[in-house]
This record gives structure tokens, C-alpha cells and sequence, in this order.
């Protein structure tokens, strides 16, 4: 299955340690916050909880984790070749 994950952070600086912990689970990104990700697992609250860890969201951050479905998805000018 792939996931589209956005993010927002609030009172943070430390986007790059963000972006860094999504690429080492195998995350790509293709806008500024956002992210697609490639997982063997079928429930996106699965997926968004094991992020939100990974990430190690604080209290006001915000995540939307989202399951594309076999219609597909569509991409102008992302930042990287969606695999």
C-alpha cells in the first residue's frame, strides 16, 4: 500500500531531523511536507501511529496519514520519481 503523509509543526525548528527519520523508514518526498511512504501494512492508524512515533510528534504538531487506493494518484513536479 502507499501513504501520503503530511505534516505540520508548530514552534519547531528541527524540520531536517524530521525529514531525515522519514527517509531512513523509506519515505519519499514530494512537496515541502509531504511524503509518501511504501508499507506492507493495510490500516493507516497502523501506519500514523508508528510515524507519529518515529517522528516523535509533540502535543500541537499535526499528522494526516492517508491510503492511496488502487485509482491512483496524479503529481506535478514533485521533488522525487514516485516509485
Amino acid at each position: 500500500m502507499r501513504y501520503v503523509i503530511s505534516y505540520d509543526l508548530f514552534k519547531r525548528d528541527d524540520y531536517q531531523q524530521v525529514n531525515s527519520r522519514l527517509e531512513e523508514i523509506g519515505a519519499q518526498r514530494v512537496l515541502f511536507s509531504q511524503w509518501i511512504l511504501t508499507d506492507d501494512e493495510t490500516d493507516a492508524e497502523v501506519v500514523g501511529k508508528r510515524i507519529a512515533s518515529v517522528l516523535q510528534l509533540r502535543s500541537r504538531d499535526r499528522l494526516l496519514v492517508t491510503c492511496l487506493d488502487s485509482s491512483g494518484f496524479y503529481v506535478k513536479n514533485p521533488m522525487v520519481e514516485v516509485r
